[in-house]
């Protein structure tokens, strides 16, 4: 799918009324219906897909920002165990001096 690009409309209809005697005003009012539908369907699909693109990338942003934090949240893990076993390990040589003291 290519960014900008609009889709076009056609609406069609069929009128059950068998008449011979329609007024070259009533074809006209079709007229102008048919292309204001088919203009502002075109146009809401060229807003649609602007905001698709626009989603679409506010989605990514976010999606590497997440991922960032997800990398970072693993270190800072990896720190606070390591941290947590240091702290161990100094409060267990800690113990160890206290008793030859």
């Amino acid at each position: 799918m290519k960014r900008g690009k609009a889709k076009k409309a056609y609406v069609a209809w069929v009128d059950n009324e068998v008449s011979s005697s329609r007024s070259s005003d009533d074809e006209e009012e079709n007229l102008c219906l048919t292309a204001s539908v088919s203009c502002s369907v075109s146009s809401s699909s060229s807003i649609k897909g602007n905001k698709y693109y626009q989603l679409l990338e506010a989605f990514n942003e976010t999606h590497e920002e997440a991922n960032r934090l997800a990398h970072s949240h693993n270190w800072l893990k990896g720190l606070k165990n390591w941290l947590e076993n240091r702290i161990k390990s100094l409060e267990e040589e800690l113990v160890k001096n206290k008793r030859r003291f």
